[in-house]
């Protein structure tokens, strides 16, 4: 398989025969599983970098990270957490990992394991934490019915007696929040929320606006949008996945669904619907449910493709594209994580980060395959002083550069066109 194939990644709440699955879903095969990690919770299973799997373990207070290539775990490192991960995400760019034990959520450097920030503006649990596509910020949402959009550059650098507030508050969910979903496109994205009071809201994140409020006859459990942004799909406590066609939206800004809506549904699930997720070429869709089965549909005619059954209430499903090393068990995959710290310390000037980096000649040339490990220092606060002075001074040295590159090049101009 090629960089190009999706695969289907899924986990159960039972854990007995693996904690979470590859499958191929066009032949319903399993590719690879990962073992050893027990059951991961709903919204607790995530990629980092897309080489390494991350799931939380819904019956300790742990943390199990696989490569992509192999069955077994990393070795050497424990991520023990202050209690029982109820949902994760992972920062796009794999460095900071987001996760909730009841109603804090906690911030982590993965290569550090320094417990960044603990944030605690939910009253109730939480259910669900994503990021945005550029990671920059992130959302989370709760069982006390709110919703926030969370700034990770001011999280980590918080004050320790000051709690950082979120960009965006949203509380008109009645009762508790069971899924978010946020498109393409940063800050200017769409953001979805479902709630067991029948309401399905979207926001826009680039003005913190609620745009409409889509209220069902059934209450709502997951939620998703195809990878335009153009349609909506609610999946029901009832077993029933509703599809909204946003490109012809009401005009009112609430608007209830009559029966004519809720015949555009797709029903063969007996019980919650807990997951969904769409293909990236928008034919396909997968869900899951708390009759232990996985469904793939085809979604213009609304059938169903196969059924993948499992052991357990479905905790996790969804589509991503096929690490390339994924079936290259040879192949060592690097990853600098440290165990997770328990408590935050803003005073810890002693940490030492590792970095991979490239063996380079003075001509900038790769003269080596080779992987090197560098440990950075921070340096002390009595060296603060002089780190500034030596920033300025270099500072003044770009400003004098500049002013004589501005000269050579009017110089210039001026000898080409014959200029006096």
């Amino acid at each position: 398989m090629t960089d190009s194939n999706e695969i289907l990644i899924t986990s159960d709440a039972s854990g007995s025969l693996w904690s979470c699955c590859a499958w191929d879903p066009k032949a319903g095969t399993n590719l690879m599983t990962y073992k050893g990690g027990g059951a991961a919770n709903p919204h607790a299973l995530s990629f980092i970098k897309n080489e390494f799997i991350i799931t939380g373990d819904s019956s300790k207070p742990l943390l199990h990270i696989w490569p992509v290539n192999s069955q077994e775990q990393i070795q050497g490192t424990r991520l023990v957490t202050p209690g029982k991960i109820s949902s994760l995400a992972i920062s796009p760019d794999g460095n900071y990992c987001v996760a909730s034990s009841a109603e804090i959520i906690y911030i982590w450097q993965i290569c550090s394991g320094r417990l960044l920030a603990a944030l605690s503006l939910h009253y109730q649990n939480v259910t669900s934490l994503k990021f945005i596509d550029d990671g920059s910020h992130f959302v989370s949402a709760g069982i006390d019915g709110k919703v926030l959009v969370w700034n990770l550059g001011l999280s980590i650098t918080q004050s320790n007696h000051h709690q950082v507030a979120p960009l965006y508050t949203f509380s008109d969910h009645a009762l508790p929040v069971t899924d978010v979903h946020i498109g393409k496109g940063a800050l200017r994205a769409y953001l979805v929320s479902v709630s067991l009071d029948r309401t399905c809201r979207i926001y826009d994140l680039s003005s913190g606006t609620q745009l409409l409020n889509l209220v069902f006859q059934e209450s709502l459990s997951s939620v998703t949008m195809d990878h335009l942004d153009t349609k909506v799909y609610c999946g029901s406590t009832e077993g029933n996945i509703f599809e909204f066609n946003l490109q012809a939206p009401p005009r009112m800004r609430e608007y209830h669904l009559n029966a004519d809506d809720s015949k555009k549904k797709f029903s063969g699930h007996k019980g919650h619907v807990t997951c969904l997720s769409i293909s990236l070429d928008g034919i396909s869709m997968v869900s899951g449910g708390v009759d232990e089965n996985v469904i793939l549909w085809h979604i213009p005619s609304k059938q169903v493709i196969q059924t993948l059954s499992h052991k357990g209430s479905i905790t996790n499903a969804f589509f991503t594209l096929a690490p390339k090393c994924m079936f290259e068990p040879e192949t060592t995959l690097h990853l600098i994580v440290n165990n997770f710290k328990r408590m935050t310390d803003k005073n810890d000037e002693n940490q030492v980060v590792e970095i991979m980096v490239d063996q380079y000649d003075t001509t900038g040339d790769d003269v080596s395959d080779r992987e090197y490990v560098c440990q950075i220092q921070p340096q002390g606060v009595s060296d603060v002083s002089e780190t500034l002075a030596e920033l300025e001074q270099l500072r003044e040295e770009n400003r004098i550069l500049k002013r004589k590159n501005k000269q050579l090049y009017e110089y210039g101009v001026k000898k080409i066109l014959n200029f006096k």
